[in-house]
């Protein structure tokens, strides 16, 4: 009868135990998303404040000069010799750079809708005939997919 009794409270101990780990360990889990979700806030924030390429002349194009600076299917796409093109290609690909760390989780996505949201919509939806006929002048179906991923996501956002 006493070795049933060491047998059952080893067994009580045993599946004690493992209770509390196995809460532990939740515990713990949960404590480093959010910290990790926290620290990725913060390097964000940090991010955003000093990133100044957000900035760009849009009065400097108009629908008209973006329609005859997008390269056509037949031409070549040479943005190393028009200074507008060279332009307009590094802040696109700085808003493909940023879409790709949003859709890849480095960057805090609700930080950056808060910061950039009508930019970047704005953004393509501007320069969306230059993506367009920039994809079909390189054959690159692809160019730019995060960019316009992040507005679609962020437009359906905004209808809800």
């Amino acid at each position: 009868m006493s070795s049933f009794f060491f047998e059952f409270v080893a067994f009580i101990g045993g599946t004690l135990f493992s209770l509390i780990t196995a809460v532990a360990t939740i515990l713990i889990v949960f404590e480093l998303r959010e910290l990790n979700r926290q620290r990725r806030k913060q390097y964000t924030g940090e991010f955003l404040a000093s990133f100044n390429e957000f900035s760009f002349p849009y009065n400097e194009f108009d629908e008209v000069a973006l329609a005859m600076l997008a390269p056509q299917s037949d031409a070549v796409f040479t943005p190393e010799t028009d200074p507008k093109q060279q332009m307009l290609v590094k802040h696109l690909n700085t808003l493909e750079m940023v879409s790709i760390q949003l859709n890849q989780g480095i960057l805090d996505e609700d930080t950056c809708r808060d910061y950039a949201r009508s930019m970047f919509i704005q953004a393509f939806h501007y320069f969306r005939i230059y993506i367009l006929n920039i994809r079909e002048a390189t054959s690159n179906p692809r160019l730019y997919a995060n960019f316009e991923r992040v507005v679609r996501r962020w437009e359906r956002l905004n209808d809800k």
